[in-house]
């Protein structure tokens, strides 16, 4: 699966479980949703976070985006800069519609599935 085609399947899946998600493709489309909307979830590619990091450090601290939930597709050795630039979860690709949904699932707060998942693939819950 291409990574066009990862992202909305990422997203279909989720909005499926019922949070309001919006894909971006570019840091562009990522400043645009932050200035209309307040997705629960914003799915980003690393590719896009690692192209301008400061940016998404600071819209990750903006008012707009306080309490969306950015999830990362990414590579699970990246894990811990992609946290760093503001990813709340790092979905390693590739990945099945359930290592997604209970990846986002426990930086929600919301665990049903979290024991079918090995911890070290997701975030602890983010303090607000």
């Amino acid at each position: 699966m291409d990574v066009p085609a990862l992202r909305r399947f990422a997203v279909g899946a989720l909005e499926l479980r019922g949070c309001a998600t919006i894909g971006v493709e570019t840091l562009v489309e990522a400043l645009e949703v932050a200035a209309v909307s307040a997705p629960d979830v914003l799915v980003v590619e690393e590719r896009v976070m690692r192209a301008a990091p400061e940016t998404f450090r600071a819209l990750r601290k903006s008012d707009a985006l306080r309490n969306t939930r950015i999830v990362a597709l990414g590579f699970l050795k990246s894990r811990r800069e992609l946290i760093e630039m503001g990813a709340d979860c790092v979905v390693g690709k590739p990945f099945t519609d359930r290592e997604l949904v209970v990846g986002v699932e426990w930086v929600l707060g919301v665990y049903p599935g979290a024991a079918e998942l090995d911890p070290s693939r997701v975030r602890e819950p983010r303090s607000s």
